[in-house]
């Protein structure tokens, strides 16, 4: 798909990032809702596209089932919560208002938790 868009809107590179993303540029101001919802369709989103918000918690990707690391992974998923957009403003821009996914697979570690305390 980002393939796609970006040979159709954009200008017909698709870069990886570092940061464990793609950019695609050169997309025009008139398509950029269009390419923004067919991402989003496809699966991903653009939030943080510009670098102004956390983007990535990172842990150890070790299988290990020890208390420990058992830890690390759910208080990693309870950062990465905290310091995930809490404004609904993308939405209303970009998506006409038609709400965000509410539940992303890593939150299966927070269920239950209380961040605020």
């Amino acid at each position: 798909v980002l393939d796609d868009l970006s040979t159709e809107y954009g200008q017909d590179d698709l870069k990886a990032t570092t940061r464990m993303a793609w950019q695609l540029h050169g997309v025009k101001k008139g398509q950029l809702k269009h390419v923004i919802k067919t991402i989003r369709e496809a699966g991903s989103n653009t939030l943080g596209g510009c670098g102004d918000i956390n983007r990535n918690v990172m842990t150890s990707p070790a299988p290990f089932e020890t208390p420990a690391y058992r830890n690390m992974r759910k208080y990693a998923s309870i950062i990465a919560e905290v310091l995930a957009p809490q404004s609904d403003a993308f939405s209303q821009i970009w998506l006409d208002g038609e709400k965000q996914a509410t539940i992303e697979y890593w939150n299966r570690y927070v269920d239950g938790v209380d961040i605020a305390a």
